[in-house]
């Protein structure tokens, strides 16, 4: 189900049709009566419970204000690699690399072992060595924070 009122409005047509085809006063309408009655009632229960969670985790700020979601995982960012080797391909996933210049230039692994020591790396934002690069893994997983 894609909300709870779609599951309400099925269960619900299971006791109508229960009770549209059996006789008035008989057990399987008696009972489907009965169970509808105290199905409505549970799940107004559920639902005011529901709202009340969804309330104070919104007061609390562990959901957002305005949608009450929890958290939104957003897509992982693609870095490329700034290496004379493989300049502007992919860096993939899970693998190692190296930043430098506040994470705008990333080197991939082959292109870091590429580079000599004390070798200037000349960037737009700056002048930067080997010694400097941040070594880092891509796999991290953002969320938005509320």
């Amino acid at each position: 189900y894609t909300s709870l009122e779609d599951f309400q409005a099925d269960v619900n047509l299971t006791f109508d049709n229960a009770m549209l085809y059996n006789p008035e006063g008989s057990v399987v309408y008696n009972m489907a009566n009965e169970m509808k009655d105290k199905f409505a009632v549970d799940f107004k229960s559920l639902m005011n419970h529901l709202k009340f969670e969804e309330d104070q985790k919104r007061k609390s700020g562990d959901a957002c204000a305005l949608c009450g979601s929890e958290k939104l995982l957003f897509e992982p960012p693609v870095f490329y690699c700034n290496g004379l080797k493989c300049s502007s391909q992919r860096i993939r996933r899970n693998s190692y690399y190296y930043v430098a210049g506040n994470n705008k230039y990333h080197w991939c692994h082959t292109c870091y072992g590429d580079l000599k020591e004390n070798q200037e790396i000349q960037m737009p934002l700056g002048t930067f060595k080997k010694g400097e690069l941040i070594k880092k893994k891509n796999d991290e997983v953002r969320e938005e924070s509320w």
